[in-house]
């Protein structure tokens, strides 16, 4: 592999050499925003820009980081003791992961799909509020920011794609628009052709895990010949984890260096686990 001066590829370096212009824009943009007071989206008080107020906005964060999580799938943890062990570091697997892992590198979440930050994701996809899509954008890139050297290494965002009918229903693919803010956040391109969906699909809140493996299985193809680079995977819920192992799969198989899983929000393992209807 080629690389220049600093350890940058030719490959991270021809997706990146327009992050800065990028980025500028962004906190123009950003410094705007927040200049305008807007009612939060969870209790209605005083807020900046469309985010939560402070003191939603604490404890929405406070929520996704009390909970012990699995280093790779983000699934909630039962208890320390009882995870077992990665061979190759002392990071905290769920049992699924340590079997068969992911074709995924790791995850990083912005916020539990349980109350009250779930009624967000219903009024985005349900009632086309496009706003709520821009938060978990921007609270997204927050969470990876946290992460610094798995922020480091990721060239670009790419979206997963919804079906043609979601499309049609919805009017828009959820995770493209919350990919398009949060690229904007940390300044690196998003990619929206590097991934497409060669099946239709049909809805999976009512498929259990099994089920919903079956229904991903070969639901992504990527573009062929992509440079040797790491990927931000962007979906809006994640729940048991098939649509972006085989979506990261995909991209895999295409010539992507490997993959990190990025989501708004994350369904609560005692949600999944015990019932079919998430």
């Amino acid at each position: 592999m080629v690389s220049l001066p600093g350890g940058v590829t030719v490959a991270q370096n021809a997706l990146m050499r327009n992050q800065p212009r990028q980025a500028r824009l962004y906190l123009i943009q950003n410094f705007l925003r927040l200049q305008f007071t807007t009612p939060c989206p969870l209790c209605g008080l005083a807020a900046r820009g469309g985010d939560f107020c402070r003191a939603c906005l604490g404890e929405v964060t406070a929520a996704r980081r009390a909970c012990l999580t699995c280093a790779i799938c983000a699934d909630e943890l039962p208890s320390a003791l009882a995870a077992p062990r990665s061979l190759s570091s002392s990071r905290i697997l769920c049992e699924g992961c340590a079997k068969n892992p992911p074709a995924f590198e790791s995850s990083i979440v912005a916020m539990r799909y349980a109350f009250p930050t779930d009624a967000l994701m219903h009024e985005l996809k349900k009632r086309m509020q496009l706003h709520l899509a821009a938060l978990m954008g921007r609270m997204l890139a927050g969470a990876i920011r946290e992460e610094p050297h798995t922020l480091a290494k990721l060239a670009c965002i790419v979206p997963i794609p919804s079906s043609d009918v979601s499309i049609r229903r919805r009017g828009f693919n959820p995770p493209g628009e919350i990919a398009r803010v949060l690229a904007k956040a940390l300044g690196l391109p998003c990619q929206v052709s590097w991934l497409r969906r060669t099946q239709a699909g049909g809805v999976q809140k009512h498929l259990d895990q099994q089920a919903r493996r079956l229904a991903t299985e070969h639901a992504y193809e990527s573009r062929p010949n992509l440079p040797a680079v790491w990927i931000g995977l962007v979906d809006d819920v994640m729940t048991t984890g098939s649509t972006m192992h085989f979506a990261a799969l995909a991209l895999r198989r295409g010539g992507a260096a490997g993959v990190v899983a990025l989501s708004a929000m994350r369904t609560p393992r005692l949600v999944w686990h015990n019932t079919q209807h998430v």
